[in-house]
Formats: structure tokens, sequence, C-alpha cells
């Protein structure tokens, strides 16, 4: 649980700048958790891996062009990135320089017609849209990719393609499902003539999930809340998958928290409640037989933060990033993957130069 356990150097160039030429032409290291072996793929062999009766569940969020720019009647810059939607017309946001704006100050965005009002009274950023047109469009018309702060470079045309999933479909990430974007169509399909359930689940990837931990008891961090469903057809979908002995994958660490979210309402805590969300639709009846761990339909916000292998119930294999060190994304993989093994993966991966963060290569933890 100390933080300095979560560590590790990583040579600058090792970060990748722009995704491969090809999304399933990233490199994929494989390594089973049962036997701690370790294989080096490429991603299009994933298919390999996995079986008729296995599912693959995927996150359908949609990434936004959340990040504006702004002028002020000065000629001054403000940079915006929206977190969450607080009202129709209203956000919460990141601004920069924050520390100069004083009260409400109107700016006009990049097609110097559309006016915001933004705030930083309080500690509290907010984002006002002028008008009634819907901010989708907005962002559409004017707003940037909202790359990671380790790519050193402003978006360009690839990124609109590139940093979004094939499978994209739900508005509300303001950064990408980066386990996602190694797939094409070609190889959804392949995986799905071979027998594999493909299962889609949102969860609105939020700016925390670069958050860095800052305590040295890990146990003590917390994490952002973010947006998650998973309907009752894909729950009873998964549920069946799992009573017929087949493997559940989930893609990215999004996904994973999705699913053991879901798996979580079915456990109740001490006291009655539950750790990190919050229950809307009611439970799956009947029950697996047999009393077996299994998820149920929820929308709602998770914050749920895994640090032990415990906490695992439901999910069998994962296919990740690489992550970033001190995050809560590395101690997830760490829980998963076993600690130890994960370490020597990590090693592993370093010394054969693999592609690291968001368009990196990819990682199969599997058994």
């Amino acid at each position: 649980m100390d933080l300095r356990a979560f560590d590790y150097y990583l040579p600058p160039d090792l970060i990748a700048q722009f995704p491969s030429e090809k999304r399933t032409a990233s490199r994929l290291l494989c390594l089973n958790r049962k036997t701690g072996q370790i294989q080096h793929q490429v991603f299009e062999e994933l298919s390999s891996y996995l079986k008729a009766g296995d599912a693959l569940v995927l996150n359908n969020t949609k990434v936004m062009r959340a990040r504006l720019f702004g002028k002020k009647k000065t000629g001054g810059i403000v940079e915006i990135v929206l977190l969450q939607k607080k009202e129709s017309l209203c956000w919460q946001a990141l601004l920069s320089p924050s520390a100069r704006l004083k009260g409400k100050v109107e700016l006009t965005l990049s097609d110097n017609t559309t006016r915001v009002i933004v705030s930083a009274e309080g500690g509290n950023r907010r984002v006002w849209f002028d008008g009634t047109e819907d901010v989708e469009l907005i962002l559409e018309r004017c707003g940037h990719m909202p790359l990671p702060p380790y790519i050193a470079r402003e978006d360009s045309a690839i990124d609109h393609e590139r940093y979004q999933t094939v499978f994209a479909k739900e508005t509300g990430a303001i950064a990408a499902p980066t386990a996602g974007l190694h797939f094409d169509v070609a190889l959804l399909n392949r995986l799905q003539q071979q027998g594999v359930q493909i299962v889609y689940v949102t969860l609105h990837v939020g700016y925390g999930t670069f958050k860095p931990i800052r305590c040295e008891d890990i146990k003590q961090h917390q994490m952002h809340e973010e947006h998650m469903e998973v309907k009752s057809s894909e729950a009873q979908q998964l549920n069946e998958v799992k009573a017929k002995g087949g493997r559940v994958f989930a893609c990215g660490t999004t996904a994973l928290r999705a699913l053991e979210t879901a798996a979580k309402l079915s456990l109740p805590l001490e006291g009655g409640g539950k750790e990190g969300v919050t229950e809307i639709h009611p439970p799956l009846t009947p029950p697996i037989e047999g009393g077996e761990i299994r998820v149920k339909p929820f929308c709602g916000s998770t914050n749920l933060y895994v640090t032990q292998p415990s906490q695992l119930r439901f999910t069998d294999g994962l296919i990740t990033n690489f992550h970033l060190p001190k995050t809560s994304l590395f101690v997830l993989v760490c829980a998963f993957g076993g600690y130890t093994q994960m370490v020597k993966a990590y090693e592993e991966a370093i010394a054969k130069k693999y592609r690291f963060y968001s368009y990196g290569d990819a990682m199969l933890i599997y058994r």
C-alpha cells in the first residue's frame, strides 16, 4: 500500500506521441496471470487468446472535443477544458490561467461568434454558453481533442479519428478509453465470427483519469466520480456467459471498473451501504444458480477504486495500455495481474521498447 512501490522510470522516448499507422498493428504483451508466462504478439493476434463462449466488454463512450480557447476583450487567451455538465448550458471546467480571472468574464471562442461566460470564483470553475445552441455542435465547430498532457503537441486532424474508438457512440468522455483504440471493425468481426460475444457498457472517462496519487498510503487516495451505465440486456448477457463457463474480458480499466461496480451491487456492505455506487435499476432475477457473483444493471456514478485482488470478483481478463506510475490505473493493473508479475512485465516492456500510454502498445492479462 506504499505509493513508492508503484513508481518506475520510463525513458521519455518510449512515450508515444502519435498512434501506430494501423490500429491493430500495435504490439501486444500477453501475461498469463496464473503461470506468469509472457508472450509478445501484435494486437491482431488477440483473437487467438479468446475463444467461443467468451465475452469481450467494450466501453462505447465517445470523446468530446472538450478543449476550447476563448479570447477576452483585452485580447488575452483563456484555455477551457470542459469536465462535467452541471446544467444544460453550464459546465464545470478547468480554466487556464484562472488566477487572472476576476468575477465573471466574457470570452469569444475561435469562431469569433460564440460567446461564453467563465468564472473562477471560490475555487469553482464554471463556463456558461450564451444562447440556445447545442453545446455538442459548438464543440464540433470550435473544440479540440483533449489530448493528455504527456502528448507534447497540439491536436491535429489525425486525432479526431484515432483518439476515438471505432465503436464510440455515447458522447460524454473527455479522455479516450485507450485500450479500445487498438480495435478495428475487421478484428471485431473476426472475434464475433469465432463465437466471442461483444458487449458494450458506458463509462464516461473524466480528466481525473490522469490524476496522480499524492498520498503515501495509496488507500487514502480519493477517486473521481464518473458516469456509467450497464443496461439490463447486457447484464443478462454477461451473466449467461459466466453461467455457461465462459470468460469475461474487459477492454480497458474503465470497462473493468464498470463491470466490478455492477457486480458490487449484489454484495451489500455492513450497514447496508454500497461502496462508491448508487443503485438505480432494480436487481436482476433470478440469480445465477449456485450463488455466483453476477452483475446487475446500473446507471449512475461510480468512484470504485481497485487496490487489491479481493475487489475483483467478475472480470477474468483485461486488455489495457501501459499506464503512468503512481496512478490509480497502475495500481489497478497490479491488483489484477499480481504485483510482482506486473512489475516484471513492465520491466520487460521497457527493455523491449514498447510504446507507452494513450497512443502506445497494449497488454493482455488473462488466465
